[in-house]
């Protein structure tokens, strides 16, 4: 665990996003950075349009006729 932490101070170290499910609070993603991703939810099986920009995170339901 120690060479881990150790790793990570080394690198320059960018600041992580998360998106979370809106029904469930399930975490469906940590990035720094995505564009147009569509996500499935593990545990409510729903789908989700994820933009990560500039640490806003902006995450919208999809239809089933998207």
């Amino acid at each position: 665990m120690e060479y881990e932490s150790k790793a990570l101070k080394d690198k320059q170290q960018d600041i992580f996003s998360y998106a979370c499910c809106p029904k469930c609070s399930k975490t469906l993603i940590q990035a720094v950075t995505v564009h147009k991703g569509i996500i499935k939810c593990e545990t409510c099986h729903r789908r989700y349009s994820i933009e990560i920009q500039d640490g806003k995170v902006n995450i919208q339901p999809l239809n089933k006729t998207d």
